[in-house]
């Protein structure tokens, strides 16, 4: 899996906390994870770009999949069939809820 994380953040320690924090809803399922790169936003102050990559010890089911995105954000874009792709965005129409840090994540389940 490849999460893509834009956070809210004065810096990269708080960043990665908010990484952490959107993860923590499948630690149970990770076997190792690691950040590939975190840093400033070009487009945006005060947000940070996290790259992640999660292996997981066995694929999510579609209600622990689903559990752990609602977590995150009531409102995702799916692409694909069977949809591998995940976008949540606090300007995604008709989104009331992300959690606190997230401006947008993106999860890839093949990468």
């Amino acid at each position: 899996m490849f999460i893509r994380l834009f956070a809210y953040a004065a810096n990269e320690p708080k960043s990665r906390q908010i990484v952490d924090n959107a993860v923590k809803g499948i630690c149970d399922y990770i076997d190792s994870i690691e950040i590939i790169s975190c840093k400033p936003y070009w487009k945006i102050s005060g947000v940070y770009e996290n790259e992640v990559k999660v292996v997981l010890k066995n694929d999510l089911t579609d209600a622990q999949l689903k559990t752990w995105l609602n977590d995150i954000s009531d409102k995702w874009l799916y692409w694909g069939s069977p949809a591998n792709e995940m976008l949540a965005s606090e300007t995604t129409e008709d989104c009331h809820y992300i959690m606190d840090g997230v401006n947008m994540i993106n999860v890839f389940l093949d990468e």
